[in-house]
């Protein structure tokens, strides 16, 4: 445990110092003021300006993802070509959980931003329809429901490089609003990258009212049904990248 703890504090400290924390926060305060300038003379009602910005931002945070991920690959690419996964003296899949936890410590504290930061502007324009507790569980819910997908896109990226990686995040953004639609009720929950607009969307339509007769298959047993299949495929994910990262082999230096 001691030996994990200093990989993520190793990890963390490298990308202090590289562009990786630069755009885990730079990336929100643009979203935040970009939605704050629309909706300073959009005629959108309170709660459909939420919903737009949560969709939003779970649409994109896909490839937002498949970006962070292939930086923190370059890194360590650059690193000697992975000397610092290659020569530790204990367990790689230490290094990897390092590796991958402080990308999601970064992540989350993004979510954070994104939702947190939104909240006080959108209180500055006169809306308090939505308190600290609602940001707090939308950042909550983009972030588990992207867990999957976090540690996907780290294996397909040290498996295969960047270049397949930043492929899969632009795929995956494109299928996450395909999913949206009542096409996806059958097929969203087998597509970690869709997580994210699934269940936000279910909060609002299914919890908070918000309804649109154009959408189909926002049901509550489909929401019981597919949480359950998420969390399930999460924890299985989980699993394989454990036993993944055990046995894993640079087989992509020379490529890169």
């Amino acid at each position: 445990m001691r030996d994990l703890f200093k990989c993520i504090r190793g990890n963390l400290y490298k990308c202090v110092h590289a562009r990786l924390l630069l755009v885990h926060v730079l990336v929100p305060l643009i979203a935040i003021v970009v939605f704050g300038a629309y909706y300073f003379i959009s005629p959108l009602a309170e709660e459909d300006k939420v919903f737009v910005y949560v969709q939003a931002v779970a649409m994109a945070y896909p490839l937002m993802l498949a970006i962070v991920v292939s930086m923190l690959y370059e890194l360590d690419l650059k690193a000697g070509g992975f000397a610092n996964l290659l020569i530790v003296p204990y367990s790689r899949v230490r290094v990897h959980l390092g590796n991958l936890l402080s990308l999601l410590i970064l992540g989350l504290g993004a979510c954070a931003i994104t939702f947190l930061g939104f909240g006080l502007v959108f209180r500055l324009l006169g809306y308090t329809g939505f308190g600290i507790k609602d940001y707090l569980l939308f950042t909550f819910l983009l972030f588990g429901a992207n867990l999957a997908a976090y540690v996907i896109q780290y294996m397909v990226c040290f498996l295969f490089g960047k270049g397949v990686s930043l492929g899969v995040g632009i795929v995956g953004t494109l299928l996450s609003p395909l999913m949206y639609l009542g096409m996806g009720a059958p097929l969203w929950r087998y597509i970690p990258w869709s997580y994210g607009m699934r269940l936000s969307t279910y909060h609002f339509f299914l919890f908070r009212g918000l309804r649109s007769s154009d959408i189909t298959g926002y049901s509550m047993e489909n929401f019981k049904s597919g949480l359950w299949f998420v969390i399930g495929l999460t924890l299985a994910v989980i699993v394989v990248f454990i036993i993944w990262g055990r046995g894993w082999q640079n087989t992509k230096t020379a490529e890169e």
